[in-house]
């Protein structure tokens, strides 16, 4: 403890040397943090943009991202991958199959594929041009479409159909199927979904997004419109997330700042920033107006100094922690909050004393900054002017009447309604191994039939591989049934079976010398059924996983589109629960640092565990489910939470040096007589008084609440004496910065509810929640805990 004394009384002269530093030479110092401000400015030439949800919300060592790797590598992909789905129905809602709307959806699927170009930077792009590999999706579809034949049975079964002696799937294209008399001869389907994987080069990401608002463009021609189609894919959604953000920057007028994953570090420093200047103006008001400014900032620093200290420590390690988690996005998140609150800490202590040592020497020469913000206001006034004079249109059209809600909305609802019907899973067996050996012919098929049973599996019907086909053309065309990778070659450059080439990674030369090296890998696809939400997919990814790690040496790895989500949705939980854990341990490690006192400790512990906890659960109650977003918010409610509690239990802790003070003023002329209570009333005295109430009704308002939360606090604890008094001397020097810091930081962001957007909603009802639980725990809760604690202490040594 002894030296922890000595790191506080360090601790007080350093700040107080810096305030008068700082207060000797403002200016220079103002001067000095805009220069700094400038340089650093420079790190925007190479600030660039990451939105991809599918990838940076996924922890590093997610399974999904080597599935995901194996098939890529697999498929010979080569760039960005953009997956898209185009979902179309009839505008009556009735049958595709209709001759009418089927050679209408021909045509559709060929315009798609051959007549949409786009030009990005000189360079033309079609559909062949950015589907590499997988521009076969769609065939089977296709195919289905131009043979169907009402008069023949075999072309219309489903989820596959016999062409050409062939069983071709297309479960993962026709949904809406009414079947007759309960076979499965489709009679109708009223939803036709279209798979286009979309690659660009690294180079040209923006390219599928420029296409695919081409085709959204396709769709509105006139010989199409008996069809509602529309498309949903990642670039769409990014380019959603990012309109929503920009129409919610206009806001930062009104003191928000706009949304993004990464801007969600600013409200945290909004939050902290706020908390910190609340108490350095407490500190410069309580200051003797009649003493230089020098003076005035030092004491102001050595008072509030420590305090901003704890809470920029406390949250900065708590940030640092968490950019060792394995989910880019939360790493890049705690990179820019920890660097973001550092800063607003070097600013707080230079730049914002600066401006009140400057304000403090024009209080001494009577200057007034009226005209000057009144210019400053003009000014800004006028280049609004401007900037909508130029932009002013005669528009007059019926979409002014509402608000221009996304179409993603609706589209999203039918779409997955649709897709959770079937759904597709591609596994990738890297070593089948010498196929020829019977028994490990028959483990592989043992292993596609596992999958074909898993969870929510739709069941062998649904599965498309390469092995019987080749089966029965051996059967066919062989010299004998048995394996062999002789004829291999010719089964995939077959008209009828070229297509399966793809499923294959095969060495033709090893091939016609019926080698194992002939066949390096492959992989099957079955689908899936009943369930599209991610978290209710997990037992199903989890089932995958089981049947890959129950055979090792063939190396199975089974992806989905949705398995990146998924992952993301079982990291969250660990990431919360990690989150809360390393607030507490920094509050833990602050505390024991700045304020050796044990009852401090456990109290500021106790507080930001009972805050997060009601975080959490408030939340939960308030329609907020856990998601990147959600996760995000947290990570900075958690971090927020710290500044309330450790400022009451560092400011409770020093109180005591001043309470023992009081007694002996109190004891040295007798306690219990009238004459002694007098001084210790005089010493004890609010510094809010309902006689002597300054500034508008806005603030009277407030000064009466924080003056009967004193109050009442007092009344509470009257019966406790010393632990009463620096309860006392603790509220009456915080309780109305405490306060302050969470209503103003509610006002700031009121207007978000004008944009009711999920992203924007999930921040306000976050920074709501932590900001009232703050007050709530800060002035009550501590009060009564540390109270309680220190009661029981001086009963026991009594």
């Amino acid at each position: 403890m002894i030296s922890t004394r000595i790191c506080e009384q360090l601790m007080a002269r350093s700040f107080s040397s810096l305030g008068r530093t700082v207060g000797t030479n403002p200016f220079t110092t103002i001067s000095l943090c805009m220069m700094i401000c400038v340089v650093m400015c420079i790190g925007f030439i190479r600030f660039e943009e990451v939105n991809n949800v599918r990838t940076e919300y996924s922890p590093l060592n997610s399974p999904s991202r080597k599935e995901y790797a194996i098939a890529k590598g697999f498929l010979n992909q080569n760039g960005s991958l953009d997956p898209s789905y185009i979902m179309i129905k009839a505008t009556d809602r009735g049958s595709l199959l209709r001759e009418k709307h089927r050679t209408r959806l021909i045509e559709f699927i060929r315009v798609l594929r051959d007549n949409v170009t786009v030009v990005v930077r000189g360079r033309s792009y079609g559909f062949r041009e950015l589907c590499e590999p997988y521009c076969e999706l769609n065939t089977a579809f296709l195919a289905f479409l131009k043979l169907y034949n009402s008069s023949m049975p075999s072309t219309f079964t489903y989820p596959q159909v016999d062409m050409f002696g062939t069983q071709t799937f297309i479960g993962n294209n026709v949904y809406g199927v009414t079947f007759k008399n309960g076979t499965h001869l489709i009679e109708s389907f009223t939803t036709a979904i279209l798979p286009l994987f979309l690659v660009s080069s690294y180079e040209d990401k923006d390219v599928t997004y420029v296409w695919v608002l081409a085709a959204r463009k396709m769709f509105s021609e006139e010989r199409f419109q008996i069809f509602k189609s529309e498309v949903t894919g990642d670039s769409l959604v990014s380019s959603e997330v990012r309109r929503m953000g920009l129409e919610t920057a206009p806001m930062i007028v009104l003191s928000i700042l706009a949304m993004a994953i990464i801007v969600a570090a600013f409200f945290l420093v909004l939050s902290v920033g706020v908390d910190d200047v609340f108490l350095m103006l407490r500190a410069w008001d309580r200051t003797d107006v009649n003493d230089e400014v020098p003076k005035r900032l030092a004491l102001t620093l050595e008072e509030s100094g420590p305090g901003i200290l704890i809470s920029s420590v406390t949250n900065t390690m708590a940030f640092i922690i968490g950019m060792t988690s394995q989910t880019p996005a939360v790493r890049s998140f705690s990179l820019y909050a920890a660097l973001a609150i550092a800063m607003c800490f070097f600013y707080q202590l230079l730049m914002f004393s600066a401006v009140l040592a400057a304000s403090g020497y024009r209080e001494r020469k009577g200057l007034q900054s009226f005209l000057i913000i009144l210019a400053v206001l003009m000014c800004g006034y006028y280049y609004a002017n401007v900037i909508g004079i130029l932009q002013l249109r005669t528009v007059i059209s019926i979409e002014k009447m509402s608000l221009p809600d996304s179409y993603l909305q609706e589209f999203q609802v039918q779409f997955e309604a649709s897709f959770k019907l079937m759904q597709p899973v591609s596994v990738f067996i890297m070593n089948p191994g010498d196929m020829r050996n019977p028994r490990r012919l028959r483990t592989i098929k043992q292993i596609i039939r596992e999958f074909e049973n898993a969870t929510f599996s739709y069941g062998s019907e649904s599965t498309f591989s390469w092995i019987p086909p080749y089966e029965e053309f051996l059967s066919f065309y062989g010299e004998t049934e048995e394996f062999t990778y002789k004829e291999l070659p010719v089964f995939l450059q077959s008209a009828t079976y070229f297509y399966m080439s793809t499923f294959v990674k095969y060495n033709e030369t090893a091939c016609f010398e019926d080698s194992p090296e002939c066949i390096t890998a492959f992989f099957f696809v079955t689908n899936f059924h009943g369930h599209i939400k991610y978290h209710e997919l997990i037992p199903a990814v989890k089932d995958w996983r089981r049947i890959a790690a129950k055979y090792p040496d063939y190396q199975i790895y089974a992806y989905s589109e949705h398995s990146p989500f998924i992952d993301q949705t079982m990291a969250i939980d660990a990431t919360v629960w990690g989150s809360m854990a390393t607030a507490l341990l920094c509050t833990a490690v602050a505390c024991f640092v700045f304020i050796p006192s044990m009852a401090c400790i456990i109290t500021a512990c106790f507080s930001v565990l009972s805050v997060t906890v009601g975080i959490l659960g408030l939340l939960s109650l308030w329609g907020v489910d856990l998601d990147p977003i959600s996760m995000t918010a947290l990570l900075m409610a958690v971090g927020f939470s710290v500044d309330f509690t450790s400022h009451i239990a560092y400011h409770f802790y020093k109180s005591k040096q001043k309470v023992q003070k009081l007694w002996r003023i109190a004891r040295s002329a007798s306690y219990d007589t009238e004459d002694g209570m007098e001084i210790l009333k005089q010493q004890t005295k609010p510094h809010v008084n309902l006689e002597d109430l300054r500034g508008g009704w806005v603030f009277s308002v407030m000064e009466i609440l924080v003056y009967y939360v004193q109050r009442l606090t007092m009344e509470i604890f009257s019966s406790f004496k010393d632990p009463a008094l620096r309860i006392e001397e603790t509220l009456l020097y915080i309780g109305w910065p405490v306060l302050q810091v969470g209503l103003s930081t509610i006002i700031a962001i009121l207007p978000l509810a004008l944009k009711p957007s999920y992203l924007v909603m999930v921040f306000f009802k976050t920074i709501v929640t932590v900001c009232s639980l703050g007050m709530f725990h800060g002035l009550v809760v501590m009060p009564a805990i540390l109270t309680a604690i220190l009661s029981i202490s001086n009963h026991c040594e009594q």
